[in-house]
């Protein structure tokens, strides 16, 4: 689903071409539709009209990606690689039924971590306002484990994301 997510990342210059750029985020965004899911709670009414219905879990995590990264000769376009660490916010699943909508807090059949690799490709504006670069990065992330803690679903839970990143500066870039 789209989403904004907003955060702070930095850039520690180790040569001319190699960095590494550790970043936090702090809405990062994920979900799941399920198509047949039955809610289970100590209410028998309440399990019978969200019974065999679509769902959608909704996840927010705090994201900590650390990227290492390579520099063209030209300075236009970095790429990056690295290991990203996760920390669930909060879980919640709405249930679709015919009565309306109900939410319950899946907090307790999420892991509180998420692991997993994360690739970057940016372009960077040169100058773009005066002295300051603006970077367009595409992102994609694959996680190595399942976000479950217990078999709620036999397919492979991993979360994996595409985004999209523009890096607006802050700070004037070294001359």
């Amino acid at each position: 689903r789209l989403g904004i997510n907003f955060g702070i990342a930095g850039n520690i210059k180790f040569s001319e071409r190699f960095y590494v750029s550790p970043s936090i985020f702090f809405l990062g965004n994920r979900n799941v539709k399920f198509n047949n899911v039955s809610l289970q709670t100590s209410s028998s009414s309440l399990n019978e009209n969200f019974s065999n219905v679509a769902a959608e879990l909704n996840m927010n995590y705090l994201d900590i990606p650390i990227l290492f990264s390579y520099m063209n000769k030209k300075g236009t376009f970095k790429y990056s690689l690295g290991p990203q660490i996760s920390f669930l916010q909060n879980s919640n699943m709405v249930y679709l039924g015919e009565q309306g909508e109900f939410t319950e807090n899946f907090k307790y059949n999420t892991k509180s971590n998420d692991f997993g690799v994360i690739a970057d490709i940016a372009y960077i504006y040169k100058n773009f306002t005066g002295s300051k670069d603006v970077h367009i990065h595409a992102r994609y992330y694959y996680g190595t484990q399942d976000v479950f803690k217990s078999n709620f679903n036999s397919a492979k839970n991993r979360s994996s994301y595409f985004s999209v990143v523009i890096s607006l500066p802050f700070v004037k870039k070294e001359e």
